[in-house]
């Protein structure tokens, strides 16, 4: 009902039925990545903050000006009417309700969303999200943050560099990477420990 969004860093556009709607950041911005969350569109502009898009206008969200020198890659719906947002400055920050005030969190898994360069995400249920780096693979965290599995070449995954996570259907992850793309069912019980692991040799019956 809202129609389609196209967003480039200089414009933003809305095909609706046989209109279309154009918006750009002030002047000296640009708009960083847009998302939708819980049927809201939200944009960040380079310079200004993250807004949201509210009868047809893009306006600031209550602290979208602590956004304005930071790269969003990520913003997820978590329980309790929160939206869980990754920065690649500063880490994973919360907004608890529509009006409150962005909160950053002293999280686990900071070091590696601003060291590895996070580069997008994904809900895999309220409390638990995967997030997609560029140099280690992808990190699966509780919504305080807490690493609860890493996916990297280390435990198994063909490359380090993730460009793209998604669920699927069997809440399973499909991970598109810097050479091919790999499939981890993270909703299994099982584990698999080989070489990637540190174990060799053989099993003697």
């Amino acid at each position: 009902d809202e129609g389609i969004y196209f967003q480039t860093f200089t414009k933003l556009i809305k095909i609706k039925n046989k209109s279309v709607k154009l918006w750009k950041p002030n002047t000296d911005a640009t708009f960083h990545f847009s998302y939708l969350v819980d049927n809201t569109f939200y944009i960040n502009e380079r310079g200004v903050g993250l807004k949201k898009m509210s009868n047809e206008k893009l306006e600031l969200i209550p602290g979208g000006e602590e956004f304005s020198a930071l790269r969003i890659y990520s913003m997820l719906r978590s329980e309790k009417d929160q939206i869980l947002i990754a920065t690649r400055e500063k880490g994973l920050a919360v907004i608890k309700g529509k009006k409150e005030l962005p909160i950053f969190v002293n999280a686990e898994v900071n070091e590696h969303l601003i060291n590895d360069q996070v580069y997008g995400g994904v809900e895999i249920n309220e409390t638990r999200f995967a997030f997609a780096t560029l140099t280690n693979g992808v990190l699966i965290t509780d919504i305080n943050g807490n690493i609860i599995q890493h996916l990297n070449k280390q435990s198994g995954l063909q490359d380090d560099i993730v460009k793209y996570v998604a669920l699927d259907n069997q809440h399973d992850l499909w991970i598109a990477l810097g050479k091919g793309i790999s499939h981890a069912e993270i909703s299994s019980p099982l584990n698999t420990f080989g070489e990637a692991q540190g174990l060799s040799g053989f099993i003697e019956q």
